[in-house]
């Protein structure tokens, strides 16, 4: 019963004596702050999901105007939009526009916990010895801009030794994740200037990089991934004919295979391979039944 409940309360919760009442007030002992407010305060957020020790610059349409908020040592000249290297040398990096620069890893990092996010996720979708692909989300927290309501972003990017400089070709998995996760963070941003990570060479040096990284380790690729499966070069052929390959009738050797190809053909035998591997399962597990 009702009032039976109101019955079993304690007198001095439910009789709120003035005397009562005086013992329920807070008390007047200093609260001793925590050793690292002063750290954790930089990082408050108002009503609007700003910063509160962070001046904000717009655009004339209303959009943060997130160039003026990047400092400068997060900025690279995009070199490929200059073709005289002495040119190049001369130039002042804040007088350059967002087509003229790129902007590195750490600074969409910086630009992105700016803006706010709740949470990051990627997933690497594929990754070999010659190409990696990765999925990034990110979940912007609430701002005026999506409404005050929860809004996630997603890029998708790959890498493969066609695409990226030098020797980060040992690093496809990372490269890809990297390049997800800004593309993402453009999108939840709104601005167009690509990552230092994601610039595309056609300069003769990059070029000639590329050309040497295909002619070389894809077909060592290719040997040591026929060699490691006991395929001969009759057997590769016939699967590459198989599958419809163009031109893979005229091949007399594995230098004949041109070097687009070269990926393609390695794709199809781990394709064959696993097909392989599976049926094989299937009958180990018919014959234990």
């Amino acid at each position: 019963m009702i009032t039976d409940f109101f019955n079993n309360i304690p007198d001095k919760i439910y009789n709120r004596t003035e005397e009562n009442m005086q013992d329920e007030q807070p008390s007047n002992t200093p609260v001793t702050p925590h050793k690292y407010s002063a750290f954790l305060s930089k990082w408050e957020r108002d009503s609007y999901g700003f910063l509160k020790n962070v001046d904000y610059f717009f655009k004339d349409d209303g959009q943060i105007d997130w160039r003026k908020m990047l400092p400068v040592k997060y900025l690279v000249v995009h070199k490929e939009k200059f073709k005289s290297e002495t040119y190049f040398k001369t130039l002042v990096i804040e007088d350059l526009d967002d087509s003229q620069v790129l902007i590195t890893l750490p600074g969409y990092k910086y630009l992105i916990s700016l803006l706010g996010v709740d949470s990051i996720y990627t997933h690497i979708s594929q990754s070999s010895e010659i190409f990696a692909s990765c999925i990034c989300n990110i979940e912007v927290s609430k701002n005026p801009y999506n409404n005050f309501t929860s809004a996630t972003f997603c890029g998708v990017a790959d890498a493969h030794i066609n695409n990226v400089k030098g020797r980060c070709n040992n690093f496809l998995t990372t490269i890809a994740e990297n390049r997800s996760f800004c593309r993402a963070a453009r999108s939840a941003l709104g601005i167009s200037t690509i990552m230092s990570e994601e610039e595309l060479s056609d300069n003769s040096t990059v070029a000639e990089a590329a050309a040497n990284n295909t002619s070389t380790q894809s077909r060592t690729w290719l040997n040591d991934l026929l060699s490691k499966q006991g395929l001969s070069f009759d057997q590769f052929q016939n699967l590459m004919l198989a599958a419809n390959i163009e031109g893979a009738d005229a091949w007399k050797q594995i230098s004949d295979v041109s070097e687009d190809r070269i990926f393609e053909c390695m794709e199809i035998i781990k394709k064959k391979i696993a097909k392989d591997k599976k049926e094989k399962k299937s009958q180990k597990d018919k014959i234990a039944s």
